[in-house]
């Protein structure tokens, strides 16, 4: 009789090897499985919890193998095949048949009894200057039975130019034991204060950053590689601190987490600079639709505002999430999965490539659903999908606003409503009367309730601080400008697509903007802002609100100067901050302007709104 898989797994570890030389042996049957699919980690130095490099050493461990390629849980990070994501090495059915034959046989050495090869190396690459060899977490203490445990460490960088890196790697100190880690820049004075939370042991918050999620770097799973594709890049901005944040499970004894992470340069293509990835985060703070039903939670983003290229992501569903799934639904389509892992677990997570980068349009959503085990962890869940991408080159990059400036016949004269024109609200009169001419640019003053009101037919948010601009979210501030445009006979500068609005309030909460040519109004970019701030005929340009501008990082927009609310060193010229654009609160809002002639403003070379 013969006993089933199952039964071999209880019983195997008892069972001599058998040195026969048949159709059934080790070189055959199960050597070749795990060469090409198990070795990489279990070569006695990896992550793996057991090496398996010899026929004996593969034969102790056969039940236990078998059970894991029966239930799928190995190799790890496996999503499901209509997945988009790359999938690591894994055994056909056929492998798994002839392995099961083996077990089934007593295991047989054969003639040839030779150790598994070992896997090719995993090229460490060129090390960024200042960013190899990062020693972290020293006192990173995990307890036998601790479960679910999460620290954040950071160590300053010392770069006074920004980095670029095209891969990780992490050596642990206890392979196995760190089971995933997200990797993110902040600044370093921002680290500092994180790392006076408990700088022994690290600090009990996640890795994100002001402007910047945990992931944002990528990271590594539990074999502490990860490469993006050659000519991608991330990019650390100069004078920043590296922060990771390391997820682990206790093993039923007490162990240190320490580890090292080297920062790798990314690899060109045909010599030319490398594309820079930016960050698109799927998660409640930029949710169109956010709900926790029964045990699911689920996210759905508004349509972009512009193409992208997806790279690369990485899952963050929650601690407690048993199961994470990622679609994309490009316009009048149905949704396509992205990524699905239908049994979600730290060790078995990692960040993601996609097969081959994806172009994504303009007006596309993503929607991430994930799964708790209780409606109460699924109500108190914070689930978030980070996003890796680069602007699509057939796409308009957002560094060309100016350009689309059309300069008018006379200086200025087209600002004002002509004596043709209807009757204008006081309110937008008085917009008209604080114009300050700064350079080429005429620019408002911060626009108020009243005005705001005037422009958009309805409310924005009254300020608490004793200042009379208004709180607006940047969809709010480009309909203002549009408005203000019609009011003065100009042509609005902006059109919205795919909208989706606030049931109650009508505000946008989500809408594929474009941009177009013409003399209207519009917001300033980065670059712009930065001369208007600097030439001081702005007094509220810094500290009253911080102000929309037309500059993006990823999905995200733009603000400038800080705001009453602040302390007083973050109020500055130079304080900038990434928030999305449905963000509609007291602390925001927003000046216009429009260019009269001439060069940018100040000279400035005003085409790039991503920062001088």
């Amino acid at each position: 009789m013969q006993l089933s898989h199952g039964a071999w797994a209880c019983v195997l570890s008892c069972t001599p090897l058998l040195a026969v030389d048949d159709a059934v042996n080790w070189a055959a049957n199960a050597c070749p499985m795990i060469e090409r699919c198990c070795i990489r980690c279990h070569d006695g130095s990896g992550p793996g919890a057991y090496p398996l490099r010899t026929p004996a050493e593969v034969a102790a461990k056969r039940g236990t193998i078998l059970r894991v390629l029966e239930q799928h849980s190995m190799p790890p990070f496996l999503p499901t095949h209509d997945s988009l994501v790359r999938r690591p090495p894994e055994p056909t059915k056929a492998e798994v048949e002839r392995f099961a034959a083996w077990c089934d046989a007593g295991a047989p050495v054969g003639a040839d009894g030779a150790p598994v090869a070992a896997a090719p190396g995993s090229a460490l690459g060129i090390p960024v200057p200042g960013a190899s060899k990062l020693r972290m977490a020293d006192a990173f203490i995990i307890s036998p039975e601790e479960q679910r445990t999460m620290r954040s460490f950071q160590v300053p960088l010392g770069n006074d130019a920004p980095m670029l890196v095209g891969g990780v790697r992490v050596a642990f100190d206890q392979p196995g034991l760190i089971a995933r880690i997200h990797l993110n820049a902040v600044p370093e004075q921002e680290g500092r204060r994180l790392d006076e939370i408990d700088s022994n042991a690290g600090f009990r918050l996640t890795g994100d950053g002001a402007g910047s999620p945990a992931g944002a770097l990528a990271g590594c799973g539990i074999d502490g590689a990860f490469d993006l594709p050659d000519g991608f890049a991330l990019e650390i901005p100069p004078r920043s601190a590296l922060v990771a944040e390391a997820h682990a499970d206790g093993r039923g004894r007490t162990e240190a987490g320490g580890f090292i992470v080297s920062l790798l340069a990314p690899r060109s293509v045909n010599g030319a600079a490398p594309r820079v990835c930016e960050v698109i985060v799927v998660g409640a703070q930029n949710a169109q639709t956010d709900k926790a039903t029964a045990l699911e939670h689920t996210i759905v983003t508004p349509p972009l505002s512009r193409a992208t290229t997806l790279v690369a992501l990485s899952l963050r569903p929650g601690v407690y999430a048993t199961a994470a799934r990622l679609a994309l639904e490009l316009p009048g389509e149905a949704p396509s999965v992205i990524v699905d892992a239908p049994t979600f677990d730290v060790h078995r997570d990692r960040p993601y490539l996609l097969r081959e980068p994806l172009r994504v349009p303009a007006g596309s959503r993503f929607t991430l659903r994930t799964v708790h085990p209780t409606e109460a962890t699924a109500q108190k869940a914070v689930p978030q999908a980070v996003l890796l991408v680069v602007a699509d080159a057939q796409g308009e990059p957002e560094s060309s606003i100016d350009t689309l400036d059309e300069l008018p016949a006379v200086d200025g004269a087209a600002s004002r409503p002509d004596a043709k024109s209807k009757p204008i609200a006081p309110a937008i009169a008085d917009i008209l009367a604080g114009i300050q001419c700064i350079g080429a640019l005429e620019v408002t003053q911060e626009l108020t309730c009243p005005q705001i009101q005037a422009l958009l037919g309805r409310a924005g948010e009254a300020s608490t601080g004793g200042v009379p601009s208004c709180g607006v979210s940047w969809f709010d501030a480009v309909l203002a400008a549009n408005a203000l445009s019609s009011a003065c006979g100009l042509s609005p500068r902006y059109s919205l697509a795919s909208v989706h609005a606030a049931a109650e309030s009508g505000a946008v909460t989500g809408a594929a903007v474009e941009r177009h040519k013409g003399t209207g109004w519009r917001l300033p970019t980065d670059s712009e802002w930065s001369v208007i701030a600097a030439s001081g005929k702005c007094s509220d340009a810094v500290g009253s609100l911080w102000e929309w501008c037309d500059g993006a990082d990823g999905e995200s927009r733009i603000v400038r100067g800080g705001c009453w609310a602040d302390t007083p060193t973050a109020r500055a010229p130079e304080a900038r901050a990434a928030i999305e654009p449905s963000m509609r609160s007291e602390l925001f809002g927003a000046r216009l302007v429009r260019r009269v002639g001439g060069s940018p403003a100040g000279g400035a070379a005003a085409s790039s709104d991503r920062g001088d």
